[in-house]
């Protein structure tokens, strides 16, 4: 490899390294948030969507 080459990235400052690798874990945590609570909306609208159509083929039948 090329001795003067440095890569742009690099980090030699373990608080900055710290910092950056904090900030990937938090967005990932946040998708995962987000994600699930998408997951959590939609169970609760199917389940109100199953119980109303349930209720209303219910009332007639009887």
């Amino acid at each position: 490899m090329n001795e003067t080459y440095t890569n742009p990235t690099a980090c030699s400052d373990p608080i900055t390294y710290h910092n950056r690798v904090m900030r990937r874990w938090n967005r990932r945590a946040e998708q995962i948030n987000r994600f699930a609570f998408g997951l959590l909306k939609f169970s609760l609208v199917f389940f109100a969507w199953a119980l109303t159509t349930a209720v209303l083929v219910g009332m007639a039948v009887a």
